[in-house]
């Protein structure tokens, strides 16, 4: 009797453990996909500064040329 007893607390501690492992993997998978798509945002974000920075020296340029033309220069 007192084996039995035992072998059910080892067998629901054991249960219990594998739920707590599930759960645990499952937190690491959300927090994997949470970091890819915070590396996405970086990279978007860097992107979207280099064609910021790209059109504000389209901008210089057209407005040095439009000076240069009109004889500011």
């Amino acid at each position: 009797m007192e084996n039995r007893q035992l072998a059910k607390i080892f067998t629901d501690d054991e249960g219990q453990i594998f739920e707590q492992v599930e759960e645990l993997n499952e937190e690491l998978r959300e927090l994997s996909d949470a970091k890819r798509k915070l590396a996405l945002l970086k990279d978007v974000r860097m992107d979207f500064c280099k064609v910021h920075i790209f059109i504000e020296q389209i901008i210089v340029c057209s407005w040095q040329q439009s000076a240069f033309v009109l004889g500011e220069f």
